[in-house]
């Protein structure tokens, strides 16, 4: 029976790695993963990640990621995935971001989107302010494509793939292996 650690790691290797290295030992279980538990991320600072996955992945036809519960989704990734200074590095950098625009959660969404596509179109060389922001944007996109939303409303769900095809068998046929 596969667990969820198992599935995201599957996940991850058919997103082409999109993990942090360190998240996928933490999914492995090496490492010190879910020392972040006794600390909670505060209502701040999830109402920031909440606005900020919003903007990321907005409501469309189909729900953003706030109604995929990527907010939760990072909660728990935080408090029992993550590696101690993974987290602890995410918490600073979010709490960078916070003093640095303390308005930012009371902004209009123009504002705030017009900030965090600032962020977001210089993803590759961010300042370090900013390092938090990729990290939360893997997670975000990690969140919302592993939800019941993303996998099965956003993304075409084909549990099966392929038709369904007659191959004669003989005795000369070799068996399949995939």
């Amino acid at each position: 029976m596969l667990d969820r650690r198992q599935i995201l790691v599957g996940v991850a290797a058919l997103m082409g790695g999109a993990l942090l290295p360190a998240s996928v030992k933490a999914l492995h279980g090496s490492g010190s993963a879910g020392a972040f538990r006794k600390a909670t991320l505060s209502e701040p600072q999830m109402k920031a990640i909440t606005i900020m996955a919003d903007i990321i992945i907005p409501e469309t036809d189909t729900p953003g990621a706030s109604g995929a519960g990527v907010p939760a989704f990072i909660r728990t990734a935080m408090a029992n995935w993550l590696l101690k200074e993974e987290a602890q590095a995410f918490v600073d950098g979010l709490d960078g971001f916070l003093e640095a625009h303390p308005d930012f959660p009371r902004q209009d969404i123009t504002a705030q989107t017009n900030l965090i596509a600032g962020i977001d179109s210089s993803l590759h060389d961010l300042p370090e302010k900013y390092r938090f922001y990729r990290q939360l944007k893997e997670l975000v996109l990690i969140g919302y494509y592993t939800s019941e939303v993303g996998a099965a409303e956003e993304l075409a769900y084909d549990p099966v793939p392929g038709g369904y095809t007659i191959i004669p068998v003989t005795s000369e046929t070799k068996a399949w292996s995939t």
